[in-house]
């Protein structure tokens, strides 16, 4: 009987098909929690713009008007932003809405009144799309 000091070739092929569908896993998984990860970062920023708003309305004597160009939400905008994220803004004199857009091709939308939704659509292009509730583009 011969006295074996190696693998074949055979079992070391093997043992890099296992490693190399293991990784392949891994890097799937990850690459989910890091785009979940960037979703709820998006959704925490949006989260800060109602008190943004409410500020806003304070200082300007009760109107949104132009609240969606003011200093106060460019660093939210901006850290929206600069992960990939698409923000959409709208304001008028008694009302805004924002939208960003997801890793997952969902949106997020926050509003004036309170809401805080993922759609399947975007569905902010006034901000009317957020006060009456016609379906599941509304911000709502």
């Amino acid at each position: 009987m011969k006295n074996q000091k190696g693998f074949t070739l055979v079992e070391l092929l093997v043992v890099i098909a296992i490693i190399a569908v293991l990784s392949a896993v891994a890097v799937v998984n990850l690459n989910t929690a890091r785009d979940k990860g960037i979703d709820e970062s998006r959704k925490a920023n949006m989260s800060a713009l109602p008190a943004a708003a409410e500020i806003f309305y304070d200082d300007e004597n009760g109107t949104y008007v132009d609240f969606c160009t003011d200093d106060s939400i460019d660093a939210v905008e901006a850290a929206i932003v600069s992960g990939g994220g698409d923000f959409d803004c709208f304001d008028s004199a008694g009302n805004w809405a924002a939208e960003v857009e997801l890793e997952a091709g969902t949106f997020f939308c926050v509003d004036s009144l309170g809401n805080a939704t993922t759609t399947n659509e975007s569905g902010i292009t006034d901000v009317s799309d957020c006060e009456g509730g016609t379906g599941d583009t509304d911000c709502e």
